[in-house]
Order: structure tokens, then sequence, then C-alpha cells
């Protein structure tokens, strides 16, 4: 998998963004996000 950075750095900002709104109601809703916008990114 070749991610870059600014990937990492833009799915981090919109993670953070949607538990900052109460989007997210967990950290396990939080890492399951990443996961699936990982697997996007491949």
């Amino acid at each position: 998998m070749d991610v870059e950075e600014h990937d990492i750095r833009d799915i981090l900002e919109y993670i953070i963004g949607e538990v900052e709104r109460g989007e997210s109601a967990s950290a396990l809703e939080v890492i399951e996000r990443l996961k699936e916008h990982l697997r996007l990114i491949e």
C-alpha cells in the first residue's frame, strides 16, 4: 500500500472533524472509518 502523507493527513482531518461535530459515537467507529478510507486509497 502506497499511502502518501497528505492522504493520511486528509483522512485524519476528516475523522477529527466528524468527532468534533459529534458524528462519530466511539473510538471504535472512528477506527472502522479510518480502515474504510485506507481501503479506498489502496
